[in-house]
């Protein structure tokens, strides 16, 4: 694609015959949400009751806003030690579908659980390992 909008336009067209589009994840990391959030763990896990909750109020903020996927950054056994640990906040990874919507959950932030989060722009290559 010649640049970011057409690019959109065309993740957003639907089906069209013969063709096939992949589909890029656009992440945002939020830190400090309460581990009592109901995010499940694991990659085919679906999250979408919590993925509409935060649409719904996160609209007020970013009218049209739309998340493809919902995470931890950690796996499920490192969740169980932080809250056995007594930790009370963790970092979720936000997916969304395109770079507009990226840039703007960066600048204007998310509601999760009735409380607001910053976000900043994630990477899968910064984890440190």
């Amino acid at each position: 694609m010649t640049d970011q909008n057409a690019k959109d336009k065309a993740l957003n067209q639907g089906k069209i015959a013969g063709c096939k589009v992949l589909r890029q994840d656009y992440p945002v990391e939020v830190p400090g949400v309460p581990l009592t959030t109901e995010i499940k763990h694991g990659k085919a896990v679906e999250n979408d009751e919590v993925i509409k909750e935060i649409c719904r109020t996160t609209k007020k903020i970013i009218p049209g806003i739309t998340i493809n996927r919902i995470r931890w950054i950690h796996n499920e056994k490192g969740h169980e030690t932080r809250l056995k640990a007594g930790k009370k906040r963790g970092t979720v990874i936000v997916s969304l579908p395109t770079q507009v919507l990226q840039m703007e959950v960066t600048r204007k932030g998310l509601v999760i659980g009735a409380e607001y989060f910053k976000a900043r722009l994630y990477s899968h290559s910064l984890k440190i390992k």
